[in-house]
């Protein structure tokens, strides 16, 4: 599994600006989403030749059409007649790549999205809400964010991120008309790291153990067997 990261963005709290962002949800709600879900196919869409099966299959049929393209034909026909399902992956994969750059999803979506999924566990909204909170795998979507802020842009555009690996991988940011116009990414394990995981994540540090350090520089983990060790979702079961 991957490490989740929250993202939250936000266009402000302004009637025009939460007007916006209600539009925004409108527009880019993934098909069969909640409300407050958000479709990265609809800012950067993927190409639909590329949503073939990522793995050992494709990449051996790759090589083997490889081999087919550079002569070896004989070699190559075996392994076409011995395993026609991975030739054929291994073929579109190829075409795909000589296309798109990539040979299938799992690249096109970490070269151009910044991650491997759309967006995932998104947070039902309300009517006045103002915030959309969402997981991605692994990293943070600046260039989700490029792409949102070009599309909208005259919006100032907050957005935060937290892995859950607590402390790092942890930033905030502004972009304005499809550029990034302020930030702030502490050095990971630092105080400012930590408290600003806590706010984007909405948790409380003393619940993971843990506690400010002796020069008040860190956060260290200290465990308490007296308590119930919580997740973010709750208590750990």
């Amino acid at each position: 599994m991957p490490n989740h990261i929250t993202n939250l963005i936000s266009f402000g709290d302004q009637p025009e600006q939460v007007a916006a962002f209600h539009q925004m949800l409108r527009d880019l709600r993934q098909k069969d989403g909640v409300y407050g879900s958000i479709d990265f196919n609809k800012l950067i869409p993927m190409p639909k030749a590329l949503d073939i099966e990522s793995g050992t299959r494709t990449t051996n049929g790759l090589d083997a059409y490889r081999r087919f393209i550079t002569g070896d034909k004989a070699g190559a026909e075996a392994f076409q007649k011995e395993h026609p399902e991975e030739w054929a992956l291994g073929k579109q994969a190829y075409e795909n790549i000589q296309q798109y750059g990539s040979p299938t999803w799992y690249e096109w979506c970490n070269k151009n999205w910044g991650t491997k999924w759309n967006a995932y566990s998104c947070v039902e909204l309300g009517k006045d809400d103002d915030t959309l909170e969402f997981f991605t795998a692994w990293s943070s979507v600046p260039t989700i964010l490029e792409a949102l802020s070009r599309k909208y842009p005259d919006q100032t555009i907050s957005y935060c991120w937290a892995d859950e690996d607590i402390g790092s991988n942890v930033g905030e940011a502004v972009y304005k008309n499809g550029e990034m116009i302020d930030a702030n990414i502490p050095e990971p394990g630092s105080r400012e790291a930590y408290e600003l995981a806590s706010d984007i994540m909405g948790i409380d540090l003393a619940d993971f153990d843990l506690y400010l350090s002796a020069d008040k520089s860190t956060y260290e983990y200290h465990e308490d067997p007296s308590k119930t060790k919580r997740t973010k979702d709750g208590p750990a079961r």
